[in-house]
């Protein structure tokens, strides 16, 4: 009996687990995910880090936390840091797409010397206009 009452509990809490990250509709897709190494007018002096982001859902985005990680031409991070976690204001509607694009000039510097490409990518956190907050902290609905 206590082994039934035991298992029980495991699945009611599993189940509940993942009904709160698995089976609900994904909020957003990123795509062309890119690195771009060239001046970019009021973003970067240096190269960029460019990511369509798709909106699915009925509210609209405010801003969202990305989390990135980014790798030159063998793998190895990039010169100082390759996980930037930065919040970014872009105003997306609901059901439509936006460019987001985010300096990688602090982390790479001027003497870029290799190609660059990006690994793992992520909303932590989506503000709505709403007021309302999405977040995924370990990135269940990240993309690779």
């Amino acid at each position: 009996m206590r082994k039934f009452l035991l298992l029980n509990v495991f699945l009611c809490l599993f189940i509940t687990s993942c009904s709160n990250s698995v089976w609900h509709e994904v909020p957003y897709y990123i795509s062309d995910k890119k690195i771009v190494m060239q001046e970019d007018e009021d973003i970067c002096r240096y190269a960029e880090a460019v990511f369509e982001l798709y909106n699915n859902t009925d509210k609209e985005i405010e801003s969202v936390e990305i989390v990135f990680f980014f790798f030159d031409d063998q793998n190895r991070p990039g010169m100082f840091n390759y996980k930037i976690k930065t919040q970014v204001p872009c105003p997306v509607e609901a059901r439509h797409a936006k460019a987001i694009k985010v300096s990688l000039d602090p982390y790479i510097g001027p003497d870029i010397k290799d190609q660059y490409k990006l690994g793992l990518a992520y909303l932590s956190r989506i503000n709505y206009s709403d007021g309302s907050v999405w977040n995924d902290q370990w990135g269940v609905y990240g993309i690779a």
